[in-house]
């Protein structure tokens, strides 16, 4: 629907039999709240139009069949908490270039993701952003990474190599 302005709250929530959402080409929706497609146990790839301005806290968290998300460059997800944890079949994640900060928990638990590359812009790694990533192998940090949280990458197990950014300021606590 190009008239769709904004998802809300739990819109979808525990939809288990949603697969797949396709927003059309004029989409003129500008922002998802907070737990809009939470626990959407069948939902395995959506393409985030480009209209979208906001996405809130724990969007997609839980939607365990998701394998794919792909954003638009111009959306900053730095308030965006916990927005895929627990998305275990997680593969691919196609973050926007205009990303500044990897909120809390943001990928938390996406136990299927061996691979992710951080847009340039990226300066802080916030708390606990990939722990228990326990199949994430590689890890490309931008030259812009300024603080690691807490726990960014615990239990990271298959985690092979980090390799710190000249400009580093700050590795919190069990980072």
């Amino acid at each position: 629907n190009s008239q769709l302005t904004s998802i809300g709250y739990h819109a979808f929530a525990d939809c288990s039999g949603l697969q797949s959402v396709i927003f059309g080409e004029n989409s003129q929706l500008t922002s998802i709240a907070e737990d809009a497609f939470r626990g959407c146990s069948s939902l395995e790839s959506i393409t985030i139009p480009n209209s979208v301005k906001n996405i809130s806290h724990h969007v997609f968290d839980f939607s365990e069949a998701l394998e794919e998300i792909i954003f638009p460059d111009q959306l900053d997800l730095s308030d965006a908490e916990g927005l895929l944890s627990g998305c275990g079949k997680l593969t691919a994640v196609h973050l926007p270039a205009d990303m500044t900060k990897m909120p809390l928990c943001f990928l938390s638990d996406c136990t299927s993701l061996t691979e992710i590359t951080l847009p340039d812009g990226i300066t802080e790694i916030g708390d606990c952003a990939f722990s228990y990533c326990e199949n994430l192998r590689t890890v490309r940090l931008p030259k812009s990474l300024k603080k690691l949280g807490d726990m960014a990458f615990s239990d990271c197990k298959a985690l092979e190599a980090l390799e710190l950014p000249e400009g580093l300021e700050c590795i919190n606590s069990r980072a």
